[in-house]
């Protein structure tokens, strides 16, 4: 059983606007991605982003572009639900995911009564990080599944990153070749042996029933400026 659910189908929130964010929360998925790795969100628009998507009971999610302290730190000061931790590309980089996610009673990420966080009226103490490791290379994704990732107590879900590990596999681009399917396979296998979920990005319908058949607990379903994108080309031609 999965202790730490995010939902089954979230979107990835890129641009910094809190009236886009809005009118992805309007389409009512489980929990949105708030990207600081690819996007253009900014640290002291976070916390607002957070409480927009708290305010319509979806799940929050702040993607860092790398297991830093000071990454951390932001996430955690801001209350997200979760924190998605990209730039785990070997085992040395999981490591200093180890050293610099801790918070209380080791604390290598501090704690603010001032911040958000500390003033959310739910916090009775210093909460500890809930993580998502992303996967996206074919070293890191060995390591994960042949170590004892388990002994971190605050990974609760893995991210498998489709395109990054296509490139790494030696399949650029092609997310649903069968090696990249295979390697998403295992990890699902893994992911229920160690009673944590998993997730993935999906780009069709028709990929999302794939994901669900194999098994896949979460899955980003598209991202805003893919959606705005898609919509703009219905005005191709219109008036001409």
């Amino acid at each position: 059983m999965i202790k730490d659910s995010i939902g089954k189908v979230g979107i990835w929130s890129l641009i910094n606007s809190f009236d886009a964010l809005i009118a992805l929360l309007n389409a009512r998925p489980n929990y949105i991605i708030l990207d600081l790795e690819h996007g253009y969100w900014r640290s002291d628009q976070l916390a607002t982003a957070i409480l927009l998507c708290r305010s319509q009971k979806i799940v929050s999610i702040v993607r860092i572009p790398s297991p830093s302290t000071r990454n951390f730190q932001l996430a955690y000061d801001s209350d997200s639900d979760f924190v998605q931790v990209s730039g785990i590309l070997k085992a040395s980089d999981y490591v200093l995911l180890q050293q610099n996610s801790i918070t209380s009673p080791l604390r290598s990420v501090g704690f603010s009564p001032w911040t958000p966080v500390g003033l959310n009226e739910q916090t009775i103490a210093p909460n500890n990080l809930k993580i998502i490791l992303q996967i996206e290379t074919k070293e890191i994704l060995e390591y994960f599944l042949n170590s004892k990732i388990e002994e971190n107590e605050y990974i609760k879900m893995i991210f498998v990153g489709r395109y990054d590990l296509s490139i790494s596999l030696g399949v650029p681009g092609k997310i649903s070749d069968k090696s990249v399917l295979d390697s998403l396979e295992l990890c699902v296998n893994k992911c229920k042996e160690l009673g944590i979920g998993i997730a993935t990005v999906s780009t069709s319908k028709e990929d999302f029933e794939l994901l669900n058949k194999i098994g896949v607990n979460s899955i980003s379903f598209k991202s805003d400026v893919l959606l705005l994108r898609q919509a703009l080309k219905d005005l191709n031609g219109i008036g001409e």
